[in-house]
């Protein structure tokens, strides 16, 4: 994962039971702001390597794996300022078997095809503008105001003071106060210590302009006080200064190199922040001393004195005494017949030895002498650096990390930093080049870690540009091939991926560019080059954010799928294979859902593509499950005048056609309406029949109670607490209502049929909402009814609706029934006479307020299964029935979000010979069906509007047409009318089922695998929000855990 907010990425290791190791970080770099995050084969071993784009710093950074899950360097490729590469892919455009990048860059509105990778050492500079003409020779490094953080100080030569830069975060700088050094001084080199031994650190200028030096002293406020100026002889132009107590009284004492006046200057310290000249020592008649470095060569305990560029010699040393003063000074040789400039002291070879390097200006080399313990040198090693390369500032570090002491040298003229190796024997490597950019002629130069980030920066200042420089090593990312393509004026492409639309074996690009709403695509030629863009329209304010391509329909073509974050949408886009695409097809990912990312794959092995997003907005995981949905047309609404509140509805063969024909029941207007079937799908309203005054009918059920095989209608007539049978003529037609008393306040508010006592006569069970009780009507064949049996379903239950069947195979029928305020499924098992057993209750949800209910064999094991619509949950609940009259626990499927179900019906209604259950959802005035895979799980399909405001409540199920296809009939209570939807094929896609994320935790990426290695996909997504991945586990059927 990128870790956008550390600047690292972390390594999960799976551990292969599902569970993960603890996360390994590696870090790229505390201020990256890593953003996309893939992997591929770059470098042409068999280990995957990771790319991750830092999109605010314009970068691509390239991890090269190995076999035991550690990285090798780090590489990086740095864009165009103000490029922000936003995504990135892996692919071999131009065929030569090596892996090339792709990437969308959001700010410059291009993508950018990178083939032939490799890499080598570079610098990273940040620079620091002091002035054209400021001529920087000099730079410290201190924490000076004591707030945990380096700061620099730097010289400008020409205008006469010293400048400090303050240190922040990450080891970058802000300008701070400056301090003069006087009219004409020219400072040129500075140095520090604590020279009154305050445990403070004092700073030293050379003066060359006013033949001076100039002592700073630290104040308690971090500050420095005036400057306090020591001559160094008139017309001595002093270069160079160094520290050491060549007196042994614990007091810095100061050596000055003097160019002009061929000799070094001792300044004595008197231990009250005074200095007095105890005289010049000279290097030559012809000399001209440029450095002096500081040490004890002979092991006496005493300090001695090294002189770059004394009269002929590259190196002169000067003895100490120990009381301040120094012998005759003794030259050795080397080759370097002109100016020698900065010599260092240090032990390159472990002997406990000092050894020497100076570097010769004009010859362009560097000569390292190796001490012998005594005083004395050997011959010095002559190392090239370069003709015309001018070699003059050297700084010793161990700068690769490997124990060895190496060097690091800035080249004047060459505008280089050139570094050299060491092996600890005092043999050296040329190693790395730096440039530092034409013209900057480099000076001065610190290696230090300035950000704790246990890597070196070299500080520079740059004499020709007015520059203090900051340069990081890193290894760059190079291409042999870089090309570019336009994606349109300010498209602000976010995603991209690379795939052979046209089977031509030429790499193709598509692009999503969320600004202009569209997608382009990029047909290759070859060698990563490409055609002109074509442009798709996505739609206005889309916003398309991520793309994918993948072949949905199994014809071999790459078809195209987009997320459309503010539009809240996946667009499926269908190839045809010779570069042309079909309309794009939408599926809603949710109401302020922000997708922000999607994978594809097969979640329940069924050989169909699958998608999962992540939903940033509402904090969810949103799954589109491929399978055989039936599609259907726009609802047909049939109404009628003088009717009002229409409150039911069902099906069936009226008039003995072979037509399924509808009948409605009409609350308000007490009335029961005949629409007879043109089988075509049309219907006409046939008769209206009064169900009686203040009758106000509910419920009503169709079967034959009279077995003349002429359908009849028995109604719940909830205001006169009775129910009504219309007896079926075979025409269409019906008797008037006859009525059968519930009861006083039964109020019956839904009716199921069946065999209550085996005798082959269609009984009645009326549920009596308001009376919280049930009543069994045991019919005598020729429709007359006779209520047997009254059993209570508990105070204040509220029973809505029965369904009747044989629970536990025993022949018996037994009964079923959603009470809405305790929310349950209550069962009363038949004895096969009439009567019932003490009922037993399953709770489906704590205020699920179940509305509806029905029997069937969910999962094929030829056991009856209850569902019910749940209201107030927004699911439809599924308990599976154990054949003995026991369920098991509820399990819920989502309707959608605030669509508050209230009916049910079932039916195969995509043909596959599996159940499928159909809703109307009040709350969204949406009818939808939940499909069938045969083992009790079900899948949300497409909602279809039913009208806004229309406020859907009953349902019933038909092939109205005879199209071999179930059609749909629902009443709309808001509406007072009743619509059809006829079923007309087929679609792959449908409704989004959502699993939610913590609060706050805005879902970014998304991946599939499976970690646990039980046959099924799980899925890892990264919460941005709350710094965390979180797993959800595939359990079979594209149902997954909660997640963790």
């Amino acid at each position: 994962v990128s870790n956008y907010g550390i600047g690292s990425i972390g390594l999960f290791l799976n551990q292969g039971n599902g569970t993960f190791a603890k996360q390994i970080l590696h870090l790229i770099d505390s201020q990256s702001r890593l953003q996309f995050i893939t992997v591929g084969y770059l470098n042409m071993d068999e280990y995957l390597d990771v790319v991750v784009v830092d999109s605010e710093n314009d970068r691509i950074h390239i991890l090269p794996g190995y076999n035991n899950a550690s990285f090798g360097t780090l590489t990086t490729y740095d864009s165009i300022a103000g490029s922000y590469p936003y995504f990135v892919a892996i692919v071999d455009f131009d065929k030569d078997n090596q892996s090339d990048l792709i990437v969308a860059n959001y700010g410059t509105n291009n993508i950018a095809i990178l083939c032939g990778y490799s890499s080598k050492p570079s610098v990273r500079q940040t620079t620091y503008f002091i002035g054209t003409d400021s001529r920087l020779s000099s730079v410290v490094i201190y924490d000076f105001n004591k707030d945990g953080k380096l700061d620099a100080a730097v010289n400008n030569y020409n205008d006469g003071y010293v400048l400090i830069f303050n240190g922040i975060n990450n080891g970058k700088f802000i300008r701070g106060d400056s301090y003069s050094t006087g009219n004409a001084s020219s400072p040129k080199y500075m140095r520090l210590g604590d020279l009154n031994n305050d445990n403070r650190m004092d700073m030293v200028v050379v003066n060359s302009g006013s033949d001076s030096l100039g002592t700073f002293f630290s104040n308690e406020d971090e500050t420095f006080g005036s400057m306090t100026s020591y001559s160094t002889g008139i017309g001595s132009q002093p270069r160079f200064a160094a520290f050491g107590d060549f007196n042994n009284d614990t007091y810095l004492d100061i050596v000055s190199a003097n160019v002009l006046a061929g000799g070094i200057s001792i300044f004595l310290n008197d231990g009250n922040g005074s200095f007095n000249n105890k005289g010049t020592y000279s290097t030559g008649a012809t000399s001209q001393p440029y450095s002096v470095a500081i040490g004890d060569l002979n092991n006496d305990s005493y300090l001695d004195l090294v002189v770059a560029n004394p009269d002929i010699d590259p190196v002169g040393v000067f003895l100490g005494y120990g009381n301040g003063s120094f012998g005759v000074m003794i030259q050795y040789p080397g080759d370097c017949l002109q100016r020698t400039f900065m010599v260092v002291l240090t032990d390159l070879n472990r002997d406990n030895y000092l050894d020497i390097i100076v570097t010769c200006f004009d010859e362009g080399n560097v000569l390292v002498y190796l001490g012998t313990g005594n005083g004395t040198f050997r011959t010095p090693v002559t190392l090239f650096v370069g003709t015309g390369t001018t070699p003059y500032y050297v700084y010793v570090a161990d700068l690769n990390n490997d124990q060895h002491l190496d060097f690091a040298i800035t080249c004047n003229t060459g505008d280089e930093l050139v570094l050299f190796y060491g092996d600890s024997t005092g043999n050296f490597t040329l190693a790395r080049r730096y440039s530092t950019g034409s013209g900057s002629t480099p000076y001065a130069l610190i290696v230090i870690d300035l950000n704790n980030d246990k890597q070196l920066e070299y500080v520079v200042t740059y004499w020709g540009t007015g520059y203090l420089a900051v340069l990081t090593e890193y290894y760059a990312a190079e291409f042999t091939k870089q090309f570019s393509y336009n994606t349109g004026s300010a498209p602000h492409s976010h995603s991209l991926v690379a795939s052979d639309f046209n089977n031509d074996n030429q790499s193709d690009v598509v692009v999503a560019n969320s600004d202009t709403d569209n997608i382009n695509i990029l047909f290759g030629l070859n060698n990563g080059l490409f055609m002109s863009p074509l442009t798709y329209s996505i739609g206005s304010d889309s916003s398309p954010q991520y793309v994918i391509t993948g072949d949905i329909n199994k014809d071999n073509y790459l078809d195209i799928i987009t997320l459309n974050s503010k539009e809240n949408t996946m667009s499926i886009i269908m190839n045809y294979g010779n570069g042309t695409f079909s309309q794009q097809k939408k599926y809603s990912t949710g109401s302020n859902s922000f997708p922000t990312s999607i994978v594809m794959g097969d979640l329940n092995n069924d050989n169909r593509t699958d998608f999962v997003i992540t939903n940033k907005q509402d904090d969810s995981i949103g799954i589109f499950v491929g399978f055989d949905y039936t599609s259907f047309q726009n609802q047909i609404i049939y109404s009628i005048n003088n009717t009002q509140g229409v409150r039911a509805v069902t099906v069936s063969d009226f008039n003995n056609d072979k037509y399924i024909d509808i009948a409605v029941i009409y609350a308000g207007s007490c009335q029961l309406g005949i629409f007879l079937s043109h089988g075509d799908g049309n219907f006409s309203l046939l008769t209206i029949y009064s169900t009686g005054s203040n009758s106000t009918p509910f419920a009503l059920v169709v079967n034959d109670f009279n077995k003349d095989n002429h359908a009849d209608i028995a109604i719940a007539y909830a205001g006169s607490y009775a129910i009504g049978i219309f007896f079926g003529y075979g025409n269409g037609s019906f008797s008037n209502t006859v009525t059968f008393s519930t009861g006083i306040d039964a109020r019956p508010y839904g009716l199921a049929v069946g065999d209550f006592n085996n005798d082959n006569r269609t009984d009645i069970v009326s549920v009596n909402t308001i009376a919280n009780t049930i009543g069994i009507f045991i019919g005598d064949g020729m429709g007359n009814f006779t209520l047997m049996e009254i059993y209570s379903t508990g105070n204040s239950t509220h029973p809505e609706e029965a369904a009747v069947g044989d629970l536990n195979n025993d022949g018996n029928m037994d009964i079923v029934l959603c009470t809405y305020i305790t929310s349950a499924v209550n069962v009363f098992l038949g004895y096969g006479n009439g009567s019932f057993q003490a009922q037993v209750l399953y709770s489906v949800g704590y205020q699920s307020w179940p509305t509806s209910i029905i029997l069937a064999d969910f999962n094929n094991d030829s056991h009856l299964d209850v569902a019910v619509s749940n209201y107030n949950d927004n699911n439809v609940g599924i308990l599976l029935g154990l054949g003995d009259g026991n369920f098991g626990h509820v399990s819920k499927y989502s309707t959608g979000d605030g669509t508050r179900p209230y009916d049910l019906t079932v039916g195969d209604f995509n043909n596959d010979k599996v159940l499928d259950i159909a809703v109307p959802n009040y709350g969204t005035s949406t009818t939808v069906i939940l499909f069938g895979f045969g083992d009790g799980t079900l899948l949300l399909g497409t909602p279809y509007s039913t009208g806004d405001g229309s406020k859907p409540q009953l349902i019933a199920a038909g092939d109205f047409n005879r199209d071999g296809q179930l059609d749909v009939v629902v009443v709309n209570i808001n509406a007072n009318n009743f619509g059809v939807f006829l079923a007309y094929g087929r679609e792959t896609y449908a409704g989004v089922i959502k699993y939610q994320s913590a609060d706050g935790s805005q879902p970014q990426s998304i991946a599939l695998s499976d970690f646990n290695h039980d046959g099924w996909l799980d899925i890892v997504v990264t919460n941005y929000g709350i710094d965390n991945i979180g797993i959800l586990f595939g359990l079979g059927n594209a149902i997954f855990s909660p997640m963790i």
